[in-house]
């Protein structure tokens, strides 16, 4: 099966266009579409640097914090 990776696809209306893709063939290409990005979305998912974004978050909200004074003591 030919892939159509980000086709526009010319679906049946009246316009009388002579080239048209068959339903099944639609649906399976955008259900391959839609694959292809959840495998890309996966790897950013368990990627070791995506993964420590929020402790280096935690870090940097920690280190810029003002600092309160210590009321002084009579």
């Amino acid at each position: 099966m030919a892939r159509h990776a980000n086709s526009n696809w010319n679906l049946p209306e009246n316009s009388g266009t002579p080239h048209y893709h068959e339903w099944n063939s639609i649906i399976c290409a955008l259900l391959m579409d839609l694959r292809d990005e959840m495998r890309v979305l996966n790897r950013t998912l368990q990627c070791k640097n995506f993964q420590a974004i929020p402790a280096r978050l935690l870090r940097v909200a920690r280190n810029t914090d003002r600092q309160m004074k210590k009321k002084a003591r009579p």
